[in-house]
């Protein structure tokens, strides 16, 4: 059958190959959108009970295969993927019980069909989710703002420039960011610049909870969340 041929076939693409970015895009697919694939193709096709466990065991070989090779892309940018494989895990785990999906939810891609249910699941599955989600964003806004290698910083423009060195030195301040690419800190947050607030949001989300601090006068050192990750001044 056409389907089962082409789900069992995606396997072999999750390699680095002259199509990388195509590769990339696929697996992302495979990621998001494993929990409905199989679903909506045997309703579709009206397959038996044979073949559709089939169909389903084949796209959760294909997920398995782009969680790794998403593991492999994460770590060659410096990205600790260890959290994909244990949402993937649960992503398929819970795939068996489609019922969990909301039907209220404006989306069938994972995780966000699950909706509210989402969040009646136990925390440590809960917390797995998210970890994984945190990963991609960061993994996406990478791939997205990788400066190349033949291109110098000064024929970046402001907005490309400041979104290179937010991944490069994710600590510094947006008061220190638009000095250096010479644009005064109000530019940052106007809606021109929506990319760079979005890029962020998705760093802070990562270490929000990591503690920050400072040495006073005496050589006191003055510690507090990381609430206040980066400038909030508006």
């Amino acid at each position: 059958m056409k389907q089962l041929a082409a789900a069992e076939s995606v396997r072999e693409r999750f390699s680095e190959t002259p199509g990388v970015e195509l590769t990339r895009a696929l697996a992302l697919g495979t990621w998001y959108s494993f929990w409905s694939d199989y679903g909506a193709i045997a309703r579709r096709v009206d397959l038996d009970d044979w073949a559709c466990a089939r169909l389903r065991e084949a796209m959760a070989t294909n997920h398995e295969a782009a969680t790794d090779y998403l593991m492999r892309l994460a770590a060659a940018h410096g990205i600790d993927g260890t959290p994909l494989h244990h949402a993937g895990v649960i992503c398929r785990y819970l795939a068996k019980h489609q019922e969990l999906r909301d039907p209220e939810a404006r989306t069938h891609l994972w995780p966000k069909c699950l909706g509210q249910n989402r969040y009646a699941l136990p925390q440590g599955q809960q917390d797995a989710i998210e970890a994984g989600e945190r990963v991609i964003q960061t993994l996406r806004l990478k791939l997205a703002t990788a400066a190349e290698p033949a291109k110098r910083t000064d024929d970046l423009g402001p907005l490309e420039h400041a979104l290179a060195l937010l991944v490069k030195h994710p600590d510094w301040s947006d008061t220190r960011i638009a000095e250096t690419v010479k644009v005064s800190r109000q530019t940052l947050y106007k809606p021109a610049w929506s990319r760079y607030r979005a890029a962020r949001a998705v760093l802070k989300s990562g270490k929000a909870d990591i503690p920050r601090g400072s040495k006073d006068e005496h050589g006191n050192l003055e510690a507090w969340d990381g609430d206040t990750f980066g400038d909030t001044e508006s």
